[in-house]
């Protein structure tokens, strides 16, 4: 049995669980929609996401908790939050992420709601008033807490190279994702290529994704763009400048480099790369 001092630490602690799930990784967001290609849209329907599926959870969770007992549906919701916690730092795309934080959400609303019904059960009268007011509080607390710690989190995993250095600035833009299969694309083909046959090459970016890749790579003096306006549809083209084609060689050297002491395919070895089906 729990004394009423670790018994108020548990009953915090568990209502922590929703704004731990939500506020930790809001500053991560951007770097998300970069890292899994998507949109700012998309990644926030992980958090609508989790909100609904943890306020659907805490209806059922109740209930099961009264019948089942408070340790068993506890222990069952931490199982499920642990598991898909670690299945969401896995996560190989976007919607399975969304679809991992649903399953994310019914183990934090199980812990939420395991703290309230905690408090029904051991406090009574104008103490129970008591400890949900500290609790209440101290999760208002804890958010800007959680930001901070997120914010520090994500500063210190950030590369330790001085931002002012060359290399840095480079791989800044060119590691975002679809950044360099732009430019391959474009170096297949005719010099001019339309928004449309960029997209329809490349299936799996989202519209959005790639006009913004194509904006970054303009103003980085990588490719160029022109608008005729003399027919309908209107042609938005784009082709690769000097200084690009100077990078795509350098893409090939790097490409003959992996072949040579890291993955073995030959077929990519005997195709040329303005020529590429692959």
């Amino acid at each position: 049995m729990l004394s009423r001092s670790s018994l108020m630490v548990l009953i915090v602690i568990l209502s922590l669980f929703g704004p731990l799930s939500t506020d930790m990784y809001l500053s991560g967001l951007p770097v998300m929609v970069d890292e899994f290609g998507t949109n700012e849209t998309v990644m926030n329907i992980t958090l609508y996401a989790f909100m609904l599926s943890m306020a659907v959870s805490t209806l059922f969770l109740g209930p099961i908790s009264d019948k089942y007992g408070r340790r068993k549906t506890l222990l069952a919701t931490m199982a499920i939050y642990i598991v898909s916690s670690f299945a969401c730092c896995i996560a190989p795309d976007v919607w399975t992420l969304i679809a991992l934080r649903i399953v994310q959400a019914v183990g934090g609303g199980g812990a939420m709601c395991i703290s309230i019904a905690l408090i029904k059960d051991f406090f009574n009268g104008r103490e129970m008033a008591r400890v949900l007011s500290i609790t209440s509080a101290l999760g208002i607390l804890s958010i800007s807490g959680i930001e901070k710690i997120s914010c520090f989190i994500r500063r210190h995993c950030r590369p330790s190279m001085d931002p002012a250095c060359t290399v840095y600035k480079t791989m800044d833009y060119l590691s975002k994702k679809w950044t360099v299969l732009i430019l391959l694309e474009l170096s297949k083909g005719g010099e001019w290529k339309r928004f449309s046959e960029l997209k329809t090459s490349m299936k799996e970016i989202t519209p959005k994704v790639l006009s913004e890749r194509l904006k970054e790579l303009e103003a980085e003096g990588l490719i160029e763009h022109r608008v005729d306006t003399s027919e309908f549809p209107i042609r938005s083209e784009y082709r690769l400048t000097e200084c690009s084609l100077e990078l795509i060689d350098i893409v090939r050297d790097i490409k003959m480099w992996a072949l040579k002491w890291k993955i073995d395919n030959e077929p990519c070895k005997l195709q040329n790369c303005r020529l590429c089906t692959l």
